[in-house]
């Protein structure tokens, strides 16, 4: 009798070694699910912090120029020469745009594009100039905008 109960105590947990059919099918339903619903959100959330990281190195460029302008009275031609404490986000190229203006020195206009395809999001530019956020000269998807700038109009501090 003792032969007896050591095979089936032996035994008794080896019919549970692998998954059945339907937790695998269950698990392969999940991990679809999570891709399917997780992915576009992750995505979405990756591409907005870009984007705010591009805010936050214009604003300061901004702020600079401010400076700038506060203590000679006009902006600094070449943005990129000002004594920046940031580095350009790395997803980013600057391009430094022309001014609309008949004095370039009383205003200043600079871009940061990102290129290439981010899984639905292409090509685009945020574009910033003396008065900020520049939604005419962007095009930056709007649902990408950081909450701050979505609604902010073109104001115009600076003409003279």
């Amino acid at each position: 009798m003792s032969s007896v109960m050591s095979f089936e105590s032996h035994h008794r947990g080896s019919h549970r070694a692998a998954f059945s059919l339907v937790e695998s099918v269950g698990a392969v339903l999940l991990c679809g699910t999570l891709a399917v619903f997780g992915l576009p959100y992750w995505v979405r959330q990756s591409e907005r912090g870009r984007v705010a990281e591009a805010f936050e190195y214009l604003q300061h460029i901004s702020q600079l120029q401010q400076q700038h302008f506060d203590e000679l009275g006009c902006f600094e031609l070449d943005p990129m020469s000002l004594d920046l404490a940031l580095v350009v986000p790395s997803s980013f190229v600057v391009e430094t745009d022309p001014v609309d203006s008949p004095d370039p020195s009383t205003n200043w206009c600079l871009s940061l594009v990102r290129q290439g395809s981010y899984y639905g999001y292409g090509d685009y530019q945020i574009s910033f100039d003396a008065t900020g956020f520049m939604p005419n000269r962007s095009t930056v998807c709007q649902t990408l905008v950081p909450a701050i700038h979505s609604s902010t109009p073109h104001r115009d501090s600076h003409s003279k």
